[in-house]
């Protein structure tokens, strides 16, 4: 009995002996080292140098040292990326995948809205052009960009897009639409307001040879109009 104990102890004594051993030779990156790294995507503002920095550490640990959720968290660091995917090709490459988060605003003046609703200062302070700009309290920018988004939906209808919001302190909103009309929509009962303003928008605006300049949705039982010419027009509802 005492000999088939020793036996078993040794059995087990060994088999860890083998598994360390093994586990050592296959994260020795002298051993199995990556050779190849691929850095494949869209990703024009991230710098090659910043991937460098990042991946380097990580890819000198070797094939099967290297720890992909970990590098994929060292990346995800950079707020330009949005998605990693790292895959091992054997016996020594090693393909990482990134896309970009896509800026949909100027927040501010000062820097960019991802999509995400993360805010990004750009290095060089450049700003693109054709984006819609948001103003608005500090911290509100997730709001906004939600606020935008359903915008977006309720307008798509009329063939038109929301280019500015401007949100107040006093929480009282302001867009300027692709057609230049400026809409005040005020605190209260933004989508009621907003879907009656749609509602009636075709006959209203949509056919009238004159331009709006302007739509005030604040009144309680109507809006006003600006016109181009410039007469304002007070419509109330029938």
């Amino acid at each position: 009995m005492k000999l088939r104990l020793v036996f078993k102890i040794s059995l087990v004594i060994l088999f860890l002996v083998l598994v360390t051993w093994g586990y050592r030779r296959l994260t020795d990156p002298l051993i199995f080292p990556i050779t190849n790294i691929a850095v494949k995507g869209d990703y024009p503002n991230v710098k090659e140098q910043q991937l460098k920095d990042i991946i380097l550490p990580y890819a000198q640990l070797g094939f099967f040292g290297l720890s992909a959720p970990q590098l994929e968290q060292a990346l995800l660091q950079d707020p330009w990326i949005n998605q990693v995917t790292i895959r091992r090709i054997w016996p020594s490459r090693v393909e990482i995948t990134l896309s970009e988060k896509h800026p949909v605003a100027i927040w501010n003046q000062t820097g960019l809205l991802m999509s995400d609703g993360t805010y990004l200062i750009p290095v060089n302070h450049a700003l693109p052009d054709d984006l819609p700009h948001f103003t608005g309290p500090q911290n509100q920018q997730q709001q906004v960009l939600t606020t935008w988004i359903q915008m977006q939906q309720l307008f798509a209808p009329l063939n038109l897009t929301v280019q500015t919001i401007d949100l107040s302190d006093r929480r009282s909103w302001t867009l300027k639409l692709s057609n230049d009309i400026t809409v005040i929509v005020g605190q209260n009962e933004i989508w009621e307001r907003l879907k009656s303003f749609v509602a009636i928008y075709p006959k209203v605006i949509g056919d009238n040879k004159r331009q709006a300049v302007s739509v005030d949705l604040r009144y309680q039982n109507g809006l006003a109009v600006k016109w181009g010419d410039p007469a304002s027009l007070k419509l109330r509802k029938t």
